[in-house]
């Protein structure tokens, strides 16, 4: 049984970004995603490089081939703000998935 879950960030319309940036991803890509989840549960904030890293005090990124999923913890669970293509990748992505923190969490 894994320990740790995985959330998604909601926005107040609703919309859910980094679930619909997986959603809309082609199968090959959303089965390279679900693996890396997969080892995140079991893992939890011990999954390290190659396949995890922290950026910043806060944010987190799960890093399947050319994605990078943002994400931050909240107890035992990894929240996923923001996603992105690696190669589109920039310090403002990291600006997004930290606001969102804060406004998820009230701060």
């Amino acid at each position: 049984m894994n320990q740790y879950t995985i959330g998604f960030y909601k926005t107040s319309s609703g919309r859910r970004p980094a679930f619909e940036y997986v959603k809309d991803k082609n199968k090959e890509d959303q089965g390279r995603i679900s693996r890396k989840y997969m080892l995140l549960e079991q893992r939890g904030p011990f999954l390290s490089m190659p396949h995890a890293r922290r950026l910043t005090k806060y944010i987190y990124e799960l890093r399947p081939e050319g994605v990078r999923l943002l994400y931050y913890w909240h107890g035992k669970e990894a929240v996923f703000t923001h996603a992105v293509d690696k190669k589109d990748f920039r310090q403002s992505d990291i600006t997004i998935a930290d606001n969102r923190r804060k406004e998820s969490e009230g701060k």
